[in-house]
């Protein structure tokens, strides 16, 4: 072949080759990107290990590809696919592409979960995201609560997101995203009582645009259990909001702080931080939540006062989380401090001489019981005989015959801890705690005795009707004392006893029962078993409120009352005479004041203050001497003084022999008395000698010391302006003279009447 020749083959060869391989080129696959998912808070996440602020975990993040998403579903744990929406949506998803996962924690595995993400492009390119789960069931978000978000690095170890992007920036927790609310939650939906202090920047509204919305605002919502159907149904996610409880808004553009609907005009800055204050409690039967708003600059003082509060209907959500929530704004959160609402239930150790009948309520509906305050303790006793019991199967034979002291209490989440210094040794002694909505409806938690032993017994009662949990043996018959804590969490309850009050063992775990409580107290019962019912006395050292105790419990001492001297005192036969007895007492505690030993012409009076009068008034055949005089005072705790005196009778002849003698004194009168400002005191002095005259009020106060140095024979006086010994005015009252010499004391009341 010619050179030519093969030149022109090689050179028509090439061309053909290059043709076809344009060709392929033009028919070859198209290779494209597949979309890109991203998750937002990783693909491990964890939930349910502080508690549960909501019925549902988010999984969000978004989806890009430049080709357009034909469909974004997941499977939970392998089983079918679901399908997501993707934004925007005008609610919860912002951007092109948001997803948002909603799982119900039902759904879930406690412990590992496999959520698989899968995205198809309008190519068919698929790419797929594999997000592990972990949750742990059955945990109770603690109260208190507090985030500090400088020590916080995950943002799901102190919050869980629900809608929106967020991220921790500065020591706090910003949104990333500006759109219809951005949600962050934080708490259990256990939770009922509580209050929140939190400060909280607006740093910018989102700019006005279709989908801006009219009102960007800033707030929380309390009470909140997860996204519903109601009122906006059929959405993924689930868009609506109720039932949830009372909100707390600022709204832009209307300027205005609304709480649950009711509004309050205040203008706050953009960029400048605000402390908000919102607390939320149920502290009345058969009402709903009562919530209570303030806000203030971040820097000044805190309102004394709620500037704004709002009482719900009884339809109210009784319990739930809180949510943070930024609607159409950029917020920066810091710090939170979550706090319970505690119970009003006021702690009592019985340290003083008679119970607290402003706090207590005696409820003995036989009349047959008994109430005693010893300093440290109350005593309840029932006789013999009558039942002194809480029992009923029906509304019509339902009875509470305890002897009870019940205290008034709001309807929220305590516990309540009794201490027993008194066993049962007999069927069927009772001593427990009563946990009361009304007179039908009511926890009865017990010590009884029963075979042998000493037992936990508990019964509710709903509309009168018993329901039984079963029995608990805890100690051999006679033993004390006992210890009895109570904890009421929503609508469950939990008992404990204990031996020595450290050791404690739980007896009845959650029972459930759904009861508006009102009252709570002690009581002592008894209850036949085949015979008569058997006294009891339940001896109750302390009933505490565990989130206010007493410390130290029993601090104060108690000692008995004080009688001033009585001296022996001198009679003169047709003379009357009244001695002023004066007591008083260390720790202000009432003194009855009594006599024994009196000769048949000696009265006594209690004045009921402190103070008695010892009248004598002997007459002709009365003089003799008259040992063994007493004078008992006597606090409510049964702690006493008593004081023994000899009166002496003189007749009218060896009375004027002694003042001849110069043995006797006296204090002859005051005058004027009444007075105001100031009278005049005389006495006469048989004989030379010191004096003392002094004045004390009724309580046995030392006022004023008027005279205290040698006095000759003769008759005295001194006068008193009404003022104490600093010469500060007294105010109107009874006072007592008391003039002391060698021959003993006489007394005498004043009036100064201002």
């Amino acid at each position: 072949m010619s050179r030519n020749l093969f030149s022109v083959t090689r050179a028509i060869f090439l061309m053909v080759w290059g043709v076809a391989f344009l060709i392929g080129l033009l028919h070859a696959p198209v290779l494209a990107d597949p979309p890109v998912i991203d998750v937002w808070y990783g693909l491990d996440q964890s939930f349910g290990f502080i508690g549960n602020p909501q019925k549902w975990v988010n999984i969000l993040g978004n989806v890009t590809d430049p080709d357009g998403i034909q469909s974004l579903v997941y499977s939970l744990n392998g089983e079918p696919d679901s399908t997501l929406s993707l934004g925007p949506d005008d609610r919860r998803l912002a951007d092109p592409g948001d997803f948002n996962i909603d799982l119900d924690i039902d759904t879930l595995n406690d412990g590992a979960n496999t959520v698989i993400i899968t995205a198809t492009d309008m190519l068919n390119n698929i790419s797929q995201e594999t997000v592990i789960l972990a949750y742990a069931a059955g945990n109770v978000w603690p109260l208190p609560y507090t985030i500090d978000w400088e020590t916080v690095t995950d943002i799901q170890d102190a919050a869980q997101p629900v809608d929106g992007k967020w991220e921790i920036e500065n020591g706090a927790v910003r949104t990333t995203q500006i759109d219809y609310d951005r949600v962050l939650a934080v708490g259990d939906m256990s939770w009922r009582n509580y209050e929140i202090t939190v400060p909280m920047t607006v740093n910018d509204l989102e700019p006005v645009g279709p989908l801006s919305g009219c009102c960007p605002g800033v707030g929380m919502i309390t009470r909140w259990k997860g996204h519903t159907d109601d009122p906006v149904a059929g959405w993924q996610p689930k868009s609506g909001w109720k039932p949830s409880g009372g909100d707390a808004w600022y709204i832009f553009g209307l300027d205005v702080l609304r709480l649950s609907g009711s509004n309050l005009s205040y203008t706050m800055n953009l960029g400048q931080t605000y402390m908000w204050k919102l607390r939320v409690e149920t502290p009345f039967p058969q009402q709903g939540g009562f919530y209570s708003l303030k806000v203030w600059p971040q820097g000044q003082p805190e309102p004394t006062e709620w500037v704004m509060t709002r009482q719900r209907p009884a339809s109210d959500e009784p319990n739930g989380s809180l949510i943070f929530v930024a609607h159409h704004t950029d917020i920066t959160i810091g710090d939170v401090l979550i706090e319970p609402i505690y119970s009003t239930t006021v702690s009592d150790d019985f340290n003083s001489c008679a119970l607290n009948t402003s706090l207590w309520t005696i409820e003995d509906p036989l009349n047959d019981g008994s109430i005693m305050v010893n300093g440290t303790q109350v005593l309840l006793s029932v006789p013999e005989g009558e039942e002194h019991n809480v029992w009923g199967t029906t509304p019509s034979n339902f009875v509470n015959n305890t002897l009870r002291i019940m205290q008034p209490t709001n309807n929220t989440d305590f516990e309540v801890e009794a201490k027993y210094e008194s066993g049962v040794d007999q069927s069927f002694q009772q001593q427990g705690i009563l946990i009361q909505q009304d007179g039908n409806d009511l926890i009865r938690i017990e010590l009884t005795y029963s075979g042998g032993l000493t037992s936990v017994f508990v019964a509710w009662f709903d509309d009168g009707i018993a329901t039984l949990l079963p029995t608990v043996s805890v100690a051999p018959a006679a033993t004390e004392p006992h210890y009895l804590r109570v904890k009421r969490v929503g609508d469950e309850f939990t008992v404990w006893h204990s031996l020595d009050g450290s050791s404690w063992s739980a007896t009845h775990v959650n029972f459930s029962f759904d009861l508006v409580v009102s009252s709570v107290g002690v009581f002592a019962g008894n209850s036949e078993n085949g015979g008569e019912s058997p006294a009891h006395t339940a001896v109750v050292d302390y009933f505490f409120n565990n989130a206010s105790p007493i410390d130290p419990e029993d601090g104060d001492s108690f000692l008995p009352p004080e009688i001033v001297p009585i001296d022996d005192q001198i009679a003169v036969e047709g003379v009357l005479e009244t001695v002023t007895v004066i007591a008083t007492d260390p720790n202000d505690d009432p003194i009855l004041l009594a006599s024994s030993n009196l000769p048949s012409f000696v009265s006594f009076a209690d004045n009921g203050d402190g103070t008695g009068a010892l009248t004598l008034d002997p007459q002709v055949g009365d003089a003799g001497i008259y040992p063994g005089v007493v004078i008992t005072a006597t606090d409510p705790c049964g702690l006493a003084d008593a004081d023994t005196f000899t009166i002496t009778v003189e007749t009218v002849s060896s009375a004027l022999d002694d003042l001849n003698s110069g043995i006797r004194s006296d204090l002859v009168r005051s005058w004027p008395n009444p007075f105001n400002p100031q009278t005049n005191i005389t006495f006469e002095l048989r004989r030379s000698g010191r004096v003392r005259l002094e004045v004390y009020d009724l309580l046995g106060r030392r006022i004023v010391v008027l005279l205290d140095e040698s006095r000759p024979a003769g008759i005295g006086s001194v006068v008193w302006d009404g003022r104490d010994q600093q010469g500060s005015s007294v105010a109107s009252a009874v006072y007592v003279v008391r003039l002391e010499t060698a021959d003993g004391v006489k007394t005498q009341k004043l009036m100064l009447a201002r």
